[in-house]
């Protein structure tokens, strides 16, 4: 598993833009010409950028790669030498390649959620983010939350079929996470990272439980 980081900030100049745009796949450039916004602009050549960026390392290019898509809609890259998966938050997009089944989320850390939490999270983690000491630390553990949770939902490539309530991320005494559906582990593992301002959660396939 390796997770790659690429600041969308370096698109503003215009050369690197045009650059970057030049290399990317038809899809990609397209996606970006029909965007109704400078920001979507940006962010669909970033993914582009950052997805070079980690399929490089394999021989490939992002404007090479061809997708079979899910029965909801996930890419898988033709032949499935790897699985990739993007987001993008803030001035930050990632890409996660890994040898198996994955998600990746990013989160910037913003304005004070907690409504968001009561209302679609399971009981048990609104519980957890409140009993958080201050404020900030409630914020912090929201946006934690919500990048686990995400990640889970873009491994399994079911979109917003999945009520974010209707599964569970329990932190644990190590501070490790894990996923339950009607009180059962699924057979998943997380791996978290953090930047300045920023939550980035990594959901992967575990081997099959013994």
């Amino acid at each position: 598993m390796s997770i790659y980081v690429f600041d969308m900030r370096k698109l503003e100049d215009d050369s690197f833009f045009e650059e970057c745009y030049n290399n990317a796949s038809k899809t990609r450039q397209k996606k970006a010409d029909e965007s109704v916004s400078h920001i979507r602009k940006i962010e669909n050549i970033a993914a582009a950028k950052v997805i070079d960026m980690a399929v490089s390392e394999y021989g490939f290019r992002e404007k090479d790669l061809k997708y079979v898509y899910g029965p909801q809609g996930k890419p898988y890259v033709e032949g499935n030498p790897f699985y990739i998966n993007i987001s993008h938050s803030g001035d930050y997009a990632v890409c996660l390649i890994s040898d198996r089944e994955s998600g990746i989320d990013i989160q910037k850390v913003e304005k004070n959620r907690l409504v968001v939490a009561r209302r679609f999270f399971a009981e048990s983690e609104y519980k957890w983010i409140i009993s958080k000491e201050n404020e900030h630390d409630q914020n912090e553990a929201f946006y934690r939350m919500w990048a686990l949770k995400e990640s889970y939902v873009k491994a399994l490539g079911i979109g917003t079929s999945l009520a974010f309530d209707k599964f569970e991320i329990r932190i644990n005494a190590d501070d490790s996470a894990k996923v339950f559906c009607h009180g059962r582990e699924m057979n998943w593992e997380f791996e978290e990272m953090t930047m300045p301002g920023y939550y980035i959660a990594c959901c992967l396939q575990k081997d099959k439980l013994i």
